[in-house]
């Protein structure tokens, strides 16, 4: 059976343009599709980041609302003027509870702009803490100092070091109670508004 030309010209076009076509769909369409999922799958990740960011913004606002109703939380907290000796008092009292002999020094105090208008400056107040005492009551003041009811910020700690003459010789086990008396600086600061 022999084909005609007419019919092998048809023939010829139809298997170009179909080979035309599949060449068209493997090395244009393909690519195409699989860029478009990629740009959804990215959208959809970047939605859900936005969403989650969008949550926590709102929460931040209901935060800081609540807080600026209730400034006498945050009031509390920073030192000022008016409570600055209530903060060497309450320091002078922890050093006594743990037997600790303590002496205060204030030194320097910076202003440091929180905001970029400059109207709103905050000083920054150093307290060096010299103490003296048994080793574990100094331990015992340093956690409290951590936790103090007021905002501080420990900036130094220095505890003596111990050398083999001052540590009392004993055939036992030494505990903290063993340890000599021994001398320690805590500088600290606080911002005053």
């Amino acid at each position: 059976m022999k084909i005609q030309t007419g019919k092998k010209k048809a023939l010829l076009v139809f298997s170009m343009f179909s080979m035309f076509s599949i060449l068209l769909i493997c090395f244009l369409v393909i690519p195409v599709v699989k860029k478009v999922y990629q740009q959804k799958d990215s959208l959809e990740e970047s939605k859900i980041t936005l969403d989650r960011d969008q949550k926590n913004i709102n929460e931040y606002k209901n935060d800081l609302d609540y807080l600026k109703q209730n400034t006498s939380l945050n009031e509390n907290l920073m030192i000022n003027e008016n409570n600055r000796v209530e903060l060497i008092e309450l320091l002078e009292e922890i050093a006594r509870e743990e037997d600790l002999e303590l002496k205060i020094e204030m030194f320097g105090a910076t202003n440091t702009n929180r905001s970029k208008d400059k109207k709103a400056t905050i000083n920054k107040t150093f307290l060096k803490l010299s103490l003296s005492g048994q080793y574990e009551d100094l331990l015992v003041f340093v956690y409290k100092l951590q936790n103090f009811k007021y905002a501080l910020e420990i900036d130094k700690l220095i505890i003596e070091d111990f050398d083999e003459s001052k540590i009392k010789k004993s055939e036992e086990n030494l505990s903290l109670e063993d340890f000599p008396e021994i001398e320690g600086e805590i500088i600290i600061s606080f911002n005053e508004q």
